[in-house]
């Protein structure tokens, strides 16, 4: 293999590595983007009333949907 043959496999390593990289930091910024819409209730249950329709942007304090969990009763 010539040293300029080489040079080129280096740096078509370079670029390929570095595509890859990009790649990557993209995947994590749509999983994250992702886990912003994803809403988990810390218990289990049923949603008994919702607030917002799919496409609504939500804010800061404001109700989207209400839950009541299953299992005993406090009174």
């Amino acid at each position: 293999m010539s040293p300029v043959q080489r040079d080129q496999a280096h740096l078509a390593l370079r670029q390929a590595e570095a595509q890859l990289a990009l790649a990557a930091a993209a995947r994590r910024e749509v999983e994250t983007a992702a886990s912003y819409a994803t809403i988990r209730a810390p218990f289990t249950g049923a949603v008994v009333a919702r607030h917002v329709d799919a496409g609504d942007l939500a804010g800061p304090g404001m109700p989207l949907l209400e839950f009541e969990s299953d299992g005993p009763r406090d009174v």
